[in-house]
């Protein structure tokens, strides 16, 4: 069983690439939301925009740090999102979704 507690952003950051739950804290608008976004150690590897929209062109701008990111496979787009206060691993599914799984 994978541990489920909320762990700060400013504790530590993932250690791996893959999928987390997080929490994101919109300063501009004081909302606070719990979401599911992608993790990579570094995002001059993933990233074409970051959130503002301004295209990014990899090392070059500086975007060789860790950080969570959204894609929307729609639009061709990806964003680094740097709201996240914490973040944690996944739950293991349900049994009985695991079983289905097949």
């Amino acid at each position: 069983m994978k541990n489920n507690e909320w762990i700060s952003v400013k504790d530590r950051l993932p250690e791996k690439n893959g999928e987390y739950l997080v929490v994101i804290h919109f300063v501009e608008c004081e909302r606070t939301n719990i979401g599911m976004l992608k993790f990579s150690t570094k995002l001059s590897n993933i990233l074409w925009f970051n959130y503002k929209g301004s295209p990014i062109n990899g090392p070059a701008n500086n975007y060789n740090h860790p950080g969570f990111y959204l894609i929307d496979y729609d639009l061709g787009d990806c964003w680094e999102v740097p709201d996240v206060t914490h973040w944690m691993e996944l739950p293991e599914l349900p049994e009985e979704v695991k079983r289905n799984d097949g």
